[in-house]
C-alpha cells in the first residue's frame, strides 16, 4: 500500500467471458502460425492527479492526494472461426490466448503496481503539517512543480517499463518455440492450413 498523500490504482478489466470466432484469420498478420488466434488489449496513458490545498494563507500549499492510476482494459480474444468451438484446435488455441494475453498481462500489471508504489516510497510532498511557504503565488507555483516532478518522473519510468514487459511477454509468449508447443497439442489435421 502506498504511503500517504499516494493513491496508486491499477485497475484492470476481467478476464472477457466472450470470444471472437467471426474470423478466420483473427490476427494481425492475416496468416501463419498466429492466424489461430489472437488477443488485444488497451492499456490507458497513465494518469497523476495532484490536490493541492491552500494552506493557513494562500501563500502556504500542501497535498491533499496524489492519485497515480494506470488502466490495463478492453480485452478482445479471438480465435479462427475455421475451427468448430469445442475443437482441439479452438480449445488449445483459446487457452494459450487467456493464458499468454489476457492472465499473464493482468499478472505482470499487478507486479506494477508494487514497482510504482515502491518509487514514490521516498518521494516526500507537502503535507498539512509541514506545507510549502512561498513569498509569492509565482514561486508558490514553482515550488509546486518542483515538488511533483520526481513524481512525474517515476510516473514516466514505470509506465515505460510496463510497456516494454508486457511487449517482451506478448513476443515470447508468441514465439516459434511456444507455438511449436501450442501447435503439438492437437493432431496436424485438426489445424488445418492453419498451422
Amino acid at each position: 500500500m502506498a504511503k500517504s498523500p499516494f493513491v496508486i490504482e491499477f485497475i484492470s478489466d476481467p478476464r472477457p467471458s466472450a470470444v471472437d470466432h467471426s474470423q478466420s484469420s483473427p490476427g494481425p498478420k492475416r496468416g501463419g502460425a498466429d492466424r489461430a488466434g489472437y488477443t488485444k488489449a488497451t492499456l490507458e496513458p497513465s494518469r497523476l492527479e495532484v490536490s493541492w490545498m491552500q494552506g493557513a494563507t494562500a501563500l502556504e500549499s500542501y497535498v491533499e492526494q496524489a492519485l497515480i492510476r494506470f488502466r490495463l482494459k478492453d480485452f478482445v480474444v479471438m480465435v479462427s472461426s475455421d475451427y468448430a468451438k469445442g475443437s482441439c484446435a479452438y480449445t488449445v488455441t483459446l487457452k494459450h490466448e487467456m493464458l499468454a494475453h489476457v492472465d499473464d498481462p493482468k499478472r505482470i500489471f499487478r507486479l506494477f503496481k508494487i514497482l510504482m508504489e515502491d518509487s514514490v516510497e521516498y518521494i516526500d510532498l507537502p503535507t498539512k503539517d509541514k506545507p510549502l511557504r512561498a513569498k509569492s503565488l509565482t514561486a508558490l507555483d514553482k515550488m509546486q512543480e518542483a515538488a511533483t516532478a520526481p513524481v512525474k518522473t517515476a510516473v514516466r519510468e514505470i509506465e515505460a517499463q510496463l510497456i516494454e514487459r508486457l511487449r517482451l511477454a506478448s513476443a515470447r509468449h508468441d514465439s516459434a518455440d511456444e507455438y511449436k508447443l501450442v501447435y503439438g497439442q492437437c493432431k496436424a489435421a485438426d489445424w488445418g492450413a492453419g498451422k
